[in-house]
C-alpha cells in the first residue's frame, strides 16, 4: 500500500527549515559587522608616554630630587660603617627605610596630579570620540585606536 504524500503537508516544515537556514546565514553576515563596530570603539593610551610629555613633569622631578637630596643629607652622619656600633648600624638601617618611605610618599604626592591629568584627558578624549573602552597600551596586542597623541595634545593644551 502506497501512501500519497502531499506537498501541502510538508509546507510548514519546509518553511521553518528555510527560515532557520536564512537566520544562520544572516548571523554569519551580521557577526563580522558587529565585531567591526565593537573593534572601532576600543582605544588605547601609552600612559608613560603621556606622563613623559606632561608640561609640569620637569618641575615635579626637580622637586622630588630636592626632597630626596634633603632627606639623604640627614644620613650623612653615617659615613664610616666600620666604626659604627651594632646599635648605630640598626639605627642607620631604620633611618634609611624611613627616608626611603618619605621620598616614596612625596614622589606619589607630587606625581598624583600629573596622573590625574592623564586620566582626565583620557576620559575627555574617550567621550569626545565615542570610544567605549580605553586600555593601557601595554595590555593591547593588536588592534584598537592609539589615543596617545590626542591625550598628549589635550594635556599640553594644544
Amino acid at each position: 500500500m502506497k501512501m500519497k504524500i502531499e506537498f501541502r503537508t510538508f509546507m510548514p516544515f519546509l518553511l521553518v527549515a528555510t527560515l532557520v537556514a536564512l537566520a544562520v546565514m544572516a548571523g554569519m553576515v551580521i557577526a563580522p559587522v558587529k565585531a567591526q563596530s565593537t573593534y572601532a570603539s576600543i582605544g588605547y593610551v601609552d600612559v608613560q608616554e603621556a606622563l613623559a610629555s606632561h608640561p609640569d613633569l620637569q618641575d615635579v622631578l626637580t622637586q622630588i630630587q630636592a626632597f630626596e637630596d634633603a632627606r639623604t643629607d640627614e644620613l650623612s652622619s653615617y659615613q664610616e660603617l666600620d666604626s659604627l656600633t651594632e646599635a648605630e648600624r640598626q639605627q642607620m638601617v631604620e633611618d634609611l627605610y624611613r627616608v626611603r618611605d618619605e621620598v616614596d610618599r612625596e614622589r606619589q604626592r607630587l606625581t598624583e596630579p600629573l596622573i590625574q591629568d592623564v586620566i582626565d584627558a583620557t576620559t575627555a578624549i574617550g567621550e569626545e570620540s565615542g570610544i567605549e573602552v580605553i586600555l593601557e597600551a601595554g595590555s593591547v596586542m593588536w588592534g584598537g585606536l592609539n589615543l596617545t597623541p590626542l591625550i598628549i595634545n589635550h594635556i599640553q593644551g594644544s
